[in-house]
């Protein structure tokens, strides 16, 4: 008897957007930092150290973070807190704090050879205070969805710690992606609310390999 089967094998690689879809112009310093801040996952935070051995003292931790869902980038800085944690501790008495972001989280600047002190390798600076968002407010919960997107197991995180949301209420923002020294980004340039919608507009690319073998018995 003769038997025919076919194996059909299909396969889909596509490389994450976020790895190709390359960041705006550097003279763009608006763009770029809605864009860094929407692509990256983590920040520096520099609080103002309680610690008895460092009082007054610069402190840094590393916090995850989300300006929003996907699809929704604000270019607010939500991260979840708690009051537990050393910098948590620093802003129940001062909540001053700077945050530095940078694409050399990602592979871009890895993809051009640049060191991540390279001022190529774009870094956005966003200095403000960090603020309790209100629990029950729509805000929380969009802060909230927009952290468990990005970072899911934050869902599982033990819950007598007492995360809660916060965000930075943002007094200034610095970029520097360019030769030349960092730059001012205005606020209301950094809050335009065409500002993603025109960076979803840029073009990026998307690598898809289909292979189909036939086998024949």
């Amino acid at each position: 008897m003769n038997s025919k089967f076919v194996v059909l094998t299909i396969f889909f690689a596509v490389v994450n957007a976020r790895l190709l879809y390359n960041p705006p112009d550097p003279d763009k310093v608006a763009a770029m930092a809605r864009y860094i801040i929407h692509n990256t996952d983590w920040a520096s935070v520099a609080t103002i150290s309680t610690l008895k051995t460092t009082v007054g003292y610069p402190f840094v931790t590393l916090k995850s973070m989300s300006d929003g869902p996907s699809d929704n980038g604000t270019g607010i800085p939500y991260l979840y807190m708690t009051d537990l944690d050393l910098s948590g501790k620093d802003i129940l008495v001062n909540n001053n704090v700077t945050i530095m972001c940078s694409l050399a989280e990602t592979d871009y600047c890895k993809s051009k050879t640049w060191d991540p002190q390279d001022p190529r390798c774009a870094k956005v600076i966003i200095t403000g205070k960090l603020l309790k968002v209100d629990k029950g407010t729509d805000e929380y919960a969009f802060g909230e969805n927009a952290l468990y997107e990005k970072h899911p197991s934050m869902r599982y995180w033990p819950k007598g710690h007492g995360f809660y949301v916060a965000k930075i209420d943002i007094l200034q923002v610095l970029v520097l992606d360019h030769f030349g020294g960092a730059e001012f980004v205005p606020l209301d340039k950094y809050f335009d609310p065409d500002i993603m919608q025109r960076l979803d507009s840029l073009d990026f690319e998307e690598i898809m390999v289909i292979a189909v073998n036939g086998v024949y018995n």
